[in-house]
């Protein structure tokens, strides 16, 4: 929002997306460092938004159902963790660390963090990356990218309660640093589900 908004004011501050051959080679750089340091990953917390959303039939008529906020921890020896600290803005009580938060209710996924970026670059996702624009995040230079796994190599699961789980493909894009090669932001939705 913050680089949209210095784009509203002052359009000819915008940077021009780079070279193929230099989106190239950041976005090989940034798969190196990204597996390099998955396996040195220290403990974090990052908190996770949700949005949940359906729609009848085929209609593409999408209705949001609710919005969640949950806390993702991650320790090398635990893997990654989650609180649901909010359902639609409302503070759930002193909620416990769990491998899930299905006290949500409805669908939920897990793994999105150090899982999805392993996903993103190791070469069993077949993932498809392309260039898309130019931003500043948090102050850093970025590239932005698309990216595309489809579900015939996808990790990804989904699940509803207890009663089902499936594999769905996912797409999004992926804020890459210009300058040190690291993901700051990844953004991600599931399609071809089953």
């Amino acid at each position: 929002l913050e680089e949209a908004e210095r784009r509203f004011l002052n359009p000819s501050e915008a940077k021009p997306l780079p070279p193929e051959a230099e989106t190239a080679a950041l976005l090989e750089r940034a798969r190196a460092a990204t597996l390099e340091a998955i396996g040195q990953m220290p403990d974090f917390v990052v908190k996770q938004f949700v949005t949940r959303s359906y729609a009848a039939g085929t209609t593409r008529n999408w209705r949001v159902s609710d919005r969640l906020i949950v806390g993702v921890s991650y320790r090398p020896s635990e893997g990654e963790k989650y609180r649901l600290l909010q359902v639609n803005g409302v503070n759930t009580p002193a909620p416990d660390e769990k491998n899930d938060y299905k006290e949500a209710g409805g669908a939920n996924s897990t793994g999105e963090f150090v899982s999805v970026l392993k996903t993103l670059f190791e070469e069993a996702s077949k993932a498809e990356f392309k260039p898309l624009d130019t931003d500043t995040l948090r102050g850093r230079r970025t590239v932005v990218y698309t990216y595309d796994i489809k579900r015939a190599f996808s990790k990804r699961v989904l699940s509803h309660g207890d009663e089902r789980s499936v594999l769905v493909a996912h797409r999004g894009k992926v804020w890459i640093d210009a300058e040190n090669f690291r993901v700051l932001r990844v953004e991600s939705e599931a399609y071809d589900i089953p």
